[in-house]
């Protein structure tokens, strides 16, 4: 389900899945020692992920595990735990490569928090747009939802009553995606550290009952 069965199935079977020698070593180390390894998988927590290695590069992970691995790190607080991160990389994005984690969430946050500024000022970027041929003067930007429905009608989004502004407030008050843009607050990276992610999930009437009740249970909410 988690490894090789599901390589298998996307064909990817030669590269990934499993711990063999050619294989990119892929690998997530999960806290415990003890009980059935899946349950232990399935069960697991943000807060109990102890190592991420991808493609043989230790990236993530508790801070002891990763200071013996050496390499420039960062750490984040995920819950009541610390965790180091290594973004380097020699064939990094020289823009993306050159930000801490901390820094590119500061400038998503303030640039969310003045989207409407931001929407006024002059469009300079190569290949920005305006939201119709009608606003081709007046250079103002709007909220385009990814995976809108083939047939183009909208998703409506309930809004969960008191959790202050969000995409899917936003949404659901402007009641479609054709307005022009508010603030709105970035999401916590991490669940464990999102107070509102249970409620979030809970109020989304596109999603079946069983998936409302049970994935904030797999998060512990």
């Amino acid at each position: 389900m988690a490894t090789i069965n599901a390589a298998r199935m996307l064909k990817w079977d030669r590269v990934i899945g499993s711990i063999e020698p050619g294989k990119r070593a892929d690998l997530a180390v999960i806290d415990g020692q003890s009980g059935d390894a899946y349950d232990r998988l399935i069960q697991s927590r943000e807060t109990t992920v102890s190592l991420v290695v991808i493609n043989g590069i230790p990236r993530y992970g508790a801070s002891g595990l990763m200071a013996k691995f050496g390499g420039a790190v960062e750490t984040l607080r995920v819950g009541d735990s610390e965790r180091a991160l290594n973004f380097e990389q020699a064939t990094a994005d020289p823009v993306v490569g050159a930000l801490s984690l901390s820094a590119a969430v500061d400038r998503l946050s303030d640039g969310l928090r003045r989207l409407p500024d931001i929407a006024t000022e002059r469009v300079d970027e190569p290949g920005a747009r305006a939201a119709s041929p009608a606003d081709a003067g007046a250079e103002r930007w709007f909220l385009d939802l990814d995976q809108a429905p083939a047939d183009g009608s909208l998703v409506r989004l309930k809004p969960p009553l008191g959790l202050g502004e969000s995409i899917a407030d936003v949404t659901a008050r402007q009641g479609s995606d054709d307005r022009p843009l508010i603030p709105l607050r970035l999401d916590p990276l991490t669940v464990v550290d999102d107070g509102h992610f249970a409620t979030l999930v809970r109020n989304q009437p596109n999603l079946p009952d069983r998936i409302k009740q049970d994935l904030p249970r797999f998060y512990g909410k």
